[in-house]
Parts: C-alpha cells; structure tokens; sequence
C-alpha cells in the first residue's frame, strides 16, 4: 500500500510557524518507521521544510519544495491512502498560530457554501481523486473542522496540540503516542474494510475567497473567470474540481506577493 502523508507546520507546538529544530522530526520518525513495514510505501509531501530527506531516506521518500497548493493532488493521485498532519485550523479561526503562504490574507473560503480551510480543500480533493484521508492531525480547531467534513465514516482524528492562548506553543501530553496509536487504527480500520467518505460535493463548484483589503480584491478579481461580489470578496465557478485549487492557488500567490 503506497500512503501519502501531507505536512505542515501550524498544527504542531510552535512558536510563529517555526517549531523548535527536530520536533516534527520526532513525531514524525516512529511514525514513518511504523508505516513503511511490510510492504508499504510512504511518501511525505514537506512543502515547508520540517523534514530531512536524507535522514529520512530509510523509511521514506520526502518531497520537499515551495509551498504549492497544486502538489498535493498529483501526490494524492497515485496513493492508496492519506494522512494530513500538522495542519491549521480553518482561515478565520482563533488559533494560537497564524497561518503562512498567502494564507494570512485570507479571512476566509467557501466552496458551495460550506465554510472550508486547508484540511477542507485537501479532503476535498481526496473526495475527487478517491484516495480516502484516513488520519487527520493537528491542532483542536483544525480536529473540530476534520470532524464536521465525514458523514458516518470518519478518518482517526488526533489533537496534538491546543489552538488558543499560552498552551497553543505546548504538547498535549502523549503527542507522539497518540499519533501512534492513531495511524494504527487508521491503518487496521482500512484494512478491515472501513473507508472514510467525506460529504459529497456537487458541481457546479462555486468558490467565494473574502480577502483583508479591498485592494488584494482588486487584484483577484483580475484573475479568468472570477468577479468581484463585494468590497473583499471575489467569486469564482466552475464544472471543474481541479480548477478550484487552481483558482486558490492563484489567489494565494497574489496575496502573499502584494503582502509581501
């Protein structure tokens, strides 16, 4: 079985997106050990950097680079599984860290209407490719939104973190355990028969981006085949899944550009 696990920063204890040299490293060791036995297959799309690749050559391949959100689905395409870990509450939502890579631009996104953040949009696209997302991990806003995304069938959801306040840069206790123990279930209930299914969307798939000036929104709306609906908001729709990341993507990219 080829597993893809999905990484990022926020959802893991740190200070300004930056967790402290080698922790992910040490959540992220066992676990890659853990699933490569057998004849599992594990890759790690590391879009930040969090990871070695060489140190980690023994149990992995890790597919490092810039920040893109149109990787992932190539990634996720030839997987049999994915795990998302480390990931973000949804754009808008209190957390102890803010959100990097274009994201701090972004007050927040609907696809059809369904309020959606990162862990949204790559459920979203597992729904598509049908490669199920059978382990979620992040912080407890991000756990919250994982959750509301599943019908009956629902991926192994583990908190490693708290979202608020001091305790935002602190460990739950049993972090690395609870991974664990979580990819193990994920694997078993898998194996077992048991597929996670998150609530279908249907096209047409219309994605509305509020930005934080009407500036950024200006710019967006420069973009094919979107128009400005409001003073921060841009629209965009289509018959197309993939062509909403694109869009994303895109948007992302002017916002963090003209931030910056």
């Amino acid at each position: 079985m080829k597993i893809l696990i999905s990484l990022r920063s926020e959802g893991f204890p740190c200070v300004a997106n930056h967790p402290p040299q080698g922790l992910v490293s040490h959540y992220m060791e066992p676990l890659c050990e853990m699933l490569s036995l057998g004849d599992n297959c594990v890759v790690v799309d590391d879009p930040q950097g969090l990871l070695d690749p060489v140190g980690f050559l023994r149990f992995c391949t890790v597919v490092s680079g810039p920040f893109n959100l149109l990787t992932l689905p190539h990634l996720m395409a030839e997987s049999d599984a994915a795990m998302l870990i480390g990931y973000p509450a949804m754009w808008g939502a209190e957390k102890g860290a803010v959100p990097s890579d274009g994201m701090a631009s972004i007050r927040g996104v609907r696809v059809n209407g369904r309020c959606m953040g990162p862990i949204g949009l790559e459920v979203f696209s597992s729904a598509v490719l049908s490669t199920p997302v059978i382990l979620i991990a992040g912080d407890d806003f991000a756990c919250f939104e994982a959750e509301a995304l599943f019908g009956e069938g629902r991926p192994v959801i583990c908190e490693l973190k708290e979202s608020l306040g001091a305790r935002s840069f602190a460990a739950l206790r049993g972090g690395v355990e609870v991974l664990m123990d979580g990819a193990k279930s994920a694997i078993w209930s898998m194996d077992a028969g048991s597929i996670p299914r998150p609530d279908p969307f249907k096209p047409p798939y219309r994605v509305s981006v509020e930005l934080t000036s009407p500036e950024l929104a200006d710019a967006v709306s420069l973009l094919p085949m979107s128009r400005r609906v409001g003073a921060c908001e841009v629209s965009f729709e289509t018959e197309d899944p993939f062509d909403v990341r694109r869009f994303l993507a895109s948007a992302m990219m002017i916002a963090d550009r003209i931030r910056t």
